[in-house]
């Protein structure tokens, strides 16, 4: 048996992580598959591999699917605190960034979706990363500005390493991650069982 779960890698690691420690105390005889993808990539790869569930903070809705939503998660505009934007006394309007270099993760069909096309800059000088802790390093060394989950983040805006930004379209977003899994077919044992581990973890 097979259980294959893609979730967003915007979404903090912890709860997946103590859901898959849980599940593996169950002791059930299944190879379980967890995959990392991004924004739209992750439905693609959902519908592609035939997976039991995803974890997505895209905006689903799909009278094929089971959506449930999860708790909102914080997205914030950062950069580090010797970086010039951060020594602005003024909020900063959108043309502001365009001299600055614009950190992104996310695939390419991201930028046409609705909810989340506001947050690209679409500046001359722009570095795509693979994964958001190759973003946190990139913003750490003060290499460019971006938007990060606020459970990454945490730590070095309490320890003034990186500061939130003002802009003047407001630097914090909210996503709802969204649970799904087909309708039309009835999840298996191990699929229940990691799904109802996956939801207390994220509500912890």
């Amino acid at each position: 048996p097979r259980l294959l779960v893609v979730l967003d890698g915007v979404l903090p690691m912890k709860p997946a992580m103590r859901a898959l420690k849980r599940f593996t105390a169950e002791d059930l005889p299944t190879t379980v598959e967890l995959r990392v993808e991004y924004l739209a990539a992750v439905r693609q790869r959902f519908d592609e591999d035939g997976a039991d569930l995803m974890l997505t903070v895209d905006q689903v809705s799909d009278p094929t699917l089971v959506i449930q939503p999860m708790a909102p998660m914080e997205m914030m505009l950062v950069v580090h605190h010797a970086h010039p934007l951060a020594a602005r006394r003024q909020s900063c309007r959108r043309a502001d960034f365009h001299s600055h270099v614009e950190l992104l993760v996310a695939p390419a069909s991201a930028r046409g979706m609705p909810h989340v096309k506001q947050m690209f800059f679409g500046g001359p000088h722009v570095f795509e990363l693979s994964d958001f802790h190759s973003k946190l390093e990139a913003l750490r060394e003060g290499v460019g500005f971006g938007w990060m989950p606020n459970h990454l983040v945490a730590p070095y805006l309490d320890d003034g390493a990186l500061v939130r930004l003002e802009f003047d379209e407001g630097n914090t977003h909210l996503f709802t991650p969204q649970l799904a899994y087909r309708s039309g077919y009835p999840l298996g044992r191990a699929a229940k069982l990691f799904k109802a581990f996956i939801e207390e973890e994220m509500e912890r």
